[in-house]
């Protein structure tokens, strides 16, 4: 899912550029900012709905996000409880056990050290994603502003201000008719994905009767032995 926000990520600043672009570029080359508020005109109410969709999308990465956490936690029960089963077969004597609980420890290990590099990942790319999104929001706010400075002022459709402002909006707005096509594209294959992900299933602690519940061990036996032997004789210390 990471991957979508960043490919999200990467959309959204191109929309920001393809608003922003020409409109600094008519403001340079003219002086005047009301060629630049007659395109805004042109493209605010698109605009209005891009950013309301795409706070959308923030919104699912929050969520995403909040899915990552609850998972990495939930690891970490599993960790806890799967030492204690794991000291209780050593214990016991039932080494079998013990190794079992010692490679699904391992193995636990390593998922979380995976979750966490995946959260910090994701939460990088949320922040800027907002950043985007803000900004797409204040293009939007600037677009108001100027609507209302410049209402007072009637638009005649021969000034040649007026024509080069509605084409500047026009020449904007199909760029952003191809960027709302791939933002459509990527938002739904993001929905199938999600819809197709399988949901994360963790094992528990078995009873010591029934081992044969673990999953199957993925970790060298070197380093199991290794770890049993300590458990051991961290276990036979006395008091």
């Amino acid at each position: 899912m990471t991957n979508f926000f960043k490919k999200l990520n990467t959309l959204i600043q191109a929309q920001v550029n393809d608003v922003l672009r020409p409109l600094k570029s008519e403001e340079e080359q003219t002086g005047k900012t009301r060629k630049a508020a007659l395109a805004r005109r042109q493209i605010r109410q698109g605009l209005e709905g891009d950013t309301k969709a795409l706070r959308e999308r923030v919104n699912d990465a929050y969520a995403y996000q909040e899915g990552l956490q609850a998972r990495i936690a939930k690891l970490y029960q599993e960790v806890e409880r799967w030492d204690v089963f794991a000291n209780q077969a050593v214990a016991d004597g039932r080494d079998a056990d013990a190794r079992m609980a010692l490679s699904r420890l391992q193995q636990l290990q390593r998922d979380i050290v995976q979750a966490e590099d995946a959260l910090r990942e994701h939460q990088q790319v949320t922040q800027e994603l907002v950043s985007r999104v803000e900004m797409l929001e204040a293009i939007v706010a600037q677009s108001r502003e100027e609507d209302a400075a410049a209402s007072s002022a009637p638009i005649i459709s021969d000034d040649p201000d007026a024509q080069a402002g509605v084409q500047l909006g026009e020449r904007i707005a199909r760029q952003l008719d191809q960027t709302r096509q791939k933002l459509s594209e990527l938002v739904q294959s993001y929905r199938q994905e999600r819809e197709d992900a399988p949901a994360a299933q963790d094992a528990a602690p078995p009873a010591a009767a029934q081992p044969e519940d673990a999953p199957p061990s993925t970790v060298k036996p070197n380093k199991t032995d290794d770890e049993l032997a300590e458990r051991l004789r961290r276990l036979s210390k006395p008091e």
